[in-house]
């Protein structure tokens, strides 16, 4: 990638800001997404660093712990659980093919969105 203006994301932030930005968007990727979060969740000297950067960017409006909090990773067992109660829910559907194709869609959409997954 180019470093072009129209390019750029961050144009016109300040670097205080830029880093903010960059911190809460890998926050939310480590909160949402359970494979991210099983590598750099808690624990992790990477959870441990960005959450202390963001407390100490927010010039105290936050504690340290409710940062953390706040960004709670998604589990590997809730992502586990949340996917087998849309797979049953698929698997109801199927057996008494009681809901349409865009009830099916809808559902596997939930999935690959718990998932993480890409188009």
């Amino acid at each position: 990638m180019s470093n072009t203006n129209e390019e750029m994301q961050m144009v016109g932030l300040s670097p205080t800001e830029q880093a903010k930005k960059a911190i809460r968007h890998t926050l939310v990727q480590i909160k949402e997404n359970p494979v991210v979060g099983w590598h750099c969740g808690w624990a992790t000297q990477t959870f441990d660093l960005l959450t202390e950067a963001l407390t100490t960017l927010s010039d105290g409006k936050f504690k340290l712990d409710e940062v953390r909090v706040s960004f709670e990773p998604t589990s590997p067992q809730q992502a586990d659980q949340e996917i087998t109660e849309l797979l049953n829910d698929v698997r109801g559907i199927l057996k008494n093919r009681i809901l349409g194709y865009e009830t099916i869609k809808d559902i596997l959409s939930r999935i690959k969105d718990v998932i993480g997954g890409e188009e």
